[in-house]
């Protein structure tokens, strides 16, 4: 419907003033009078720059009417009042010294109060809006503090079922070595032992993208610069997503060096891209984008400056119901095509790294996930010494105390070191390693032990047997990190090394090895 021209003032024909004609006059203002019970009708069809309606009960409730509807919230409304006794009718509705005129009326009091009128509801309108806007943000702010709450609950959940299955599949797969080690070549069982272990592998990396999500995953985080990062994985990336969809990679301006595992980066970035590329069946773009921020109020990271990622594509987007449950494990939307652990492992990779993960789309119009990375002032080299390289040796007659509390991994433990040359020493507590010491008097060249112990950890044990034997030489397992002080071992002292499991008896030896060259 279109608007007649404006007018600065629209009057309710039942205001009673002599004045107002004239004071409208000399104030150099337009003016229009409407049937009261039209009023609200002439605001949708003439712009109007004010309302005047009578302080009556009438004027009352058309007021309150006007103050409801969001159309009008910023609209400057005066009642004229020509008599005190006006003022003393009940309404649920109180109005302010501004939006008051008394009779006779004065083209300066006439501005002033229409200046003073559109003020406050200016003021009220923008506190509505802070108002609002800050109950937004707390809502979102809520809303993360759950989702981080759920996510923290369901990974200390799959941590622990990835920590007792890496112990199951430790023994599965060292015994159906040692059997497959005592077989002939040629002999049929070897093939049935094959599938077993392609099987326990499997299984394996399954357990290991659990403890991804549930942060406790070991990791080797180096120095990694993001846009070499980048440059580097360009060429994989560009032969994952195909040659229907364009790849376009934005690096930073600066320099940006986070703390990551390398290898765990490329995961990353390889399964949103993957994620992407399944998002634009019939091609599209995905566009990666390098930046720097910096945070200054989050939920979930501290103030300081960031290294942010943006991963998008314009493809078929997701509905708010599926992105609430997009880094769940085992949720997939791809079917029988999909395990529902890929975006669930980029969400525990990103959150050990000290980072955040969070996602934005739209049906129809595409996704981006955004990586938030602290950056790092200094590159650290890694530590490299010629003793990495040298050759391998046991030493001969040495006594190895193997500790782990669950027997089928103590004795595939002992047999493996006892193949290699060592008295092996067994105990399934701290407390019964630290007596089998005190009885023996013995001194112990190889500590192995598992970190979760009945009463005191592995990592104080070793502690406690070093303030005897300084020397004494640490490997220590276990099936997650993160967990009694496993993620602070010291393994760059020379003398300490960490094996995750499930392991063979082959990389138990070669942990070994390196502790002794």
């Amino acid at each position: 419907m279109t608007k007649c021209a404006p007018v600065d003032l629209l009057v309710s024909a039942d205001v009673q003033s002599n004045s107002l004609g004239r004071a409208c006059l000399e104030a150099g203002l337009s003016m229009r009078h409407a049937p009261h019970g039209r009023v609200l009708q002439t605001l949708e069809t003439q712009r109007v720059g004010a309302v005047l309606l009578p302080a009556t009960e009438a004027g009352f409730e058309l007021l309150g009417e006007l103050r409801a509807d969001e159309r009008w919230e910023m609209l400057p409304v005066l009642l004229v009042v020509d008599t005190d006794a006006a003022l003393q009718r009940e309404s649920p509705w109180t109005p302010g010294p501004e939006e008051l005129i008394f009779e006779p009326v004065g083209a300066r009091e006439l501005q002033a109060r229409l200046g003073a009128s559109a003020g406050r509801h200016r003021q009220q309108a923008d506190a509505r809006k802070r108002l609002a806007e800050t109950s937004s943000q707390l809502e979102e702010s809520r809303r993360q503090m759950e989702q981080a709450q759920k996510m923290e609950s369901i990974g200390r959940l799959a941590g622990g079922v990835a920590h007792d299955f890496n112990n199951l599949l430790t023994s599965i797969i060292s015994f159906s070595r040692f059997v497959m080690d005592d077989l002939v070549p040629g002999d049929p069982r070897r093939a049935d032992l094959s599938e077993v272990l392609k099987a326990a592998d499997s299984a394996s990396r399954l357990t290991s993208q659990l403890l991804a999500f549930s942060r406790q995953r070991p990791v080797d985080p180096v120095p990694v610069e993001l846009n070499e990062a980048l440059t580097n994985i360009h060429g994989v990336l560009r032969r994952t997503v195909g040659e229907h969809v364009e790849l376009v990679l934005v690096p930073s301006e600066r320099r940006q060096t986070v703390s990551f595992d390398p290898g765990q980066l490329d995961q990353v970035i390889m399964n949103l891209a993957v994620n992407a590329r399944d998002a634009m069946p019939e091609g599209g773009t995905l566009t990666l984008t390098a930046e720097t921020m910096f945070v200054k109020e989050h939920p979930e990271l501290p103030p300081g400056r960031y290294a942010r990622l943006r991963v998008s594509d314009n493809g078929s987007g997701m509905p708010p119901d599926v992105m609430a449950q997009i880094f769940e494990p085992f949720y997939s939307t791809k079917g029988e095509r999909g395990t529902g652990l890929g975006l669930s492992t980029v969400y525990g990779i990103v959150k050990q790294a000290k980072g955040h993960i969070e996602v934005e789309s739209t049906p129809g119009a595409g996704t981006t996930f955004t990586i938030q990375l602290p950056l790092v002032r200094t590159v650290r080299r890694r530590r490299t010494t010629s003793r990495m390289s040298a050759p391998q040796k046991m030493p001969p007659g040495g006594v190895a105390l193997v500790v782990e509390d669950q027997p089928a991994i103590l004795r595939t433990m002992n047999r493996s070191l006892g193949a290699a040359g060592f008295t092996v020493l067994e105990a399934h507590s701290a407390e019964e390693a630290l007596a089998l010491v005190d009885d023996l008097d013995a001194k112990v060249d190889l500590l192995v032990t598992d970190v979760v112990l009945p009463g005191l950890s592995g990592v104080k044990l070793a502690g406690r047997l070093r303030d005897g034997q300084p020397g004494l030489r640490v490997l220590v397992c276990s099936g997650y990190m993160g967990q009694d002080g496993t993620d602070s071992i010291p393994t760059n002292d020379g003398i300490t090394a960490f094996l995750p499991k499930p392991f063979t008896g082959p990389q138990l030896l070669s942990k070994v090895g390196r502790l002794f060259v």
